[in-house]
């Protein structure tokens, strides 16, 4: 904790010392402005960690989210090209830009739909298994293994996600 207070510190002390001089939000637009607006925790220490605790899940779920989408293009390479022409049409004309990104209608469909197909809470039950267990058709599963169930199943099939993916690339409504 003291590397990031070390950083952080300095910022959070000066901005809560003019907020409270100020009596008015500064202009800044960033975590710990957020979190010092909030009014929650006043400690630099406490902010500090809510500040690292937002990171730590943004960073995770960017990351997890990005990686699932390459194996779902992996496995519905059919998909890729139309992407590719999207992202190189408006990049052509736009520039790398926010804009341009803002633009670009088919990948973030895409991501939208991975989100939804292998989010976060795509999983409910947990468990681990706590002795070898032999299923009837013969499937052994070790004792140690983890597993999941997926919500997903419960409520869609694949033949479902094909359609819905082939609708989001094709650019037609569902």
């Amino acid at each position: 904790m003291a590397r990031p207070i070390k950083r952080l510190g300095p910022i959070i002390k000066e901005r809560t010392q003019t907020y409270g001089r100020a009596r008015e939000r500064l202009e800044q637009n960033d975590t710990p402005q957020w979190l010092i607006d909030e009014k929650q925790e006043s400690s630099t220490r406490l902010l500090t960690l809510r500040a690292l605790t937002i990171n730590s899940a943004s960073i995770h779920s960017t990351a997890n989210t990005f990686t699932q989408a390459l194996y779902d293009l992996a496995g519905y390479s059919q998909y890729v090209g139309s992407l590719r022409e999207e992202v190189d049409a408006i990049i052509r004309e736009h520039g790398w830009t926010k804009e341009a990104i803002a633009l670009i209608r088919k990948v973030d469909s895409c991501l939208l739909e991975t989100q939804r197909l292998e989010g976060v809470l795509t999983s409910s039950v947990q468990r681990q298994v706590m002795k070898d267990v032999t299923l009837s058709d013969g499937t052994r599963i070790p004792k140690g293994t983890h597993l999941s169930i997926p919500t997903f199943v419960s409520t869609a099939t694949v033949e479902s996600a094909t359609t819905v993916a082939s609708s989001i690339l094709s650019g037609s409504p569902n």
